[in-house]
């Protein structure tokens, strides 16, 4: 993987593509690998998520993972990290991911709000309407 910041937006689901490339940029080959992406809150040093990479093609090292509507939801707007790992399915020994040529292991993830609920509070609900051209 080549690490730049990832940006997914609130209201949306938010697919995420993932290619591994070495420090030569070539493809790794993932065959007898799973790969895990954490949403890591740094401000309350904790992990957030784990999802699971869905790897479509082993020997290129390409896959995808989806952060939901209500995941996206329920971050708040401000960088997060993300991180990926790789784990051996025979030997279940996990190793990091590194998402640049200087050995590091997190991406920035930045949360954004774009798309915003479009449904109104129903007639039943007391709610006050001010004509903006009356004020």
């Amino acid at each position: 993987m080549y690490g730049r910041k990832i940006k997914i937006y609130q209201g949306v689901d938010n697919p995420i593509h993932f290619s591994a490339r070495d420090q030569d940029q070539k493809p790794v080959n993932l065959t007898g690998y799973t790969v895990q992406a954490d949403i890591q809150d740094p401000v309350n040093s904790l992990t957030i998520l784990s999802l699971a990479v869905n790897i479509v093609d082993t020997a290129k090292g390409l896959g995808y993972l989806l952060i939901d509507t209500a995941t996206a939801n329920s971050l708040v707007n401000r960088q997060y990290k993300m991180t990926f790992k790789v784990t051996n399915v025979g030997s279940a020994k996990q190793f990091p991911l590194y998402t640049d040529h200087d050995a590091m292991v997190p991406v920035d993830l930045m949360v954004e709000d774009a798309y915003y609920s479009t449904s109104y509070p129903g007639v039943d609900q007391d709610e006050i309407i001010i004509d903006g051209g009356t004020i």
